[in-house]
């Protein structure tokens, strides 16, 4: 069967932007998924120091990704209640990451590029005192 496809609107925006063309190649080629990708889809902690902020965005091993702070102390079931309670994520550098670093609080971040907004954390009820923690799924 074949499509027919009108891409002149995209052609035109392109072109609005300034961009080249560039060539590519379509192929069937199965591309094995690298060990550090499916590491970054799970989430883990790396020295802030690899944290790359080129034009701002956070990246780790030229991945775009976000950072998030997983140990939500006693303030665990607010945020398993409404995630709006959690603790913010950043995908970029900013004030709050700029403060961290001052105070030496940087280690406590963990990376990853899923983007589902479900993250692994932990913490610890404060009524029990029981270790709690919930993956990101």
């Amino acid at each position: 069967m074949k499509l027919s496809v009108d891409f002149s609107l995209l052609q035109d925006a392109v072109r609005t932007m300034g961009a080249g063309e560039v060539e590519f190649d379509i192929s069937d080629e199965i591309v094995p998924i690298q060990p550090i990708d499916a590491q970054l889809g799970e989430g883990f902690e790396v020295n802030f120091e690899d944290i790359v902020f080129d034009d701002g965005l956070a990246s780790y091993q030229g991945r775009q990704v976000l950072l998030y702070i997983k140990d939500h102390g006693n303030k665990i079931l607010d945020a398993l209640d409404d995630g709006s309670k959690g603790k913010r994520f950043h995908v970029a550098d900013c004030r709050t990451l700029d403060e961290m670093r001052r105070k030496g609080r940087s280690e406590r971040y963990v990376v990853t590029n899923d983007l589902s907004g479900n993250f692994s954390i932990s913490g610890q009820d404060w009524k029990t005192r029981r270790g709690m923690k919930r993956s990101g799924t």
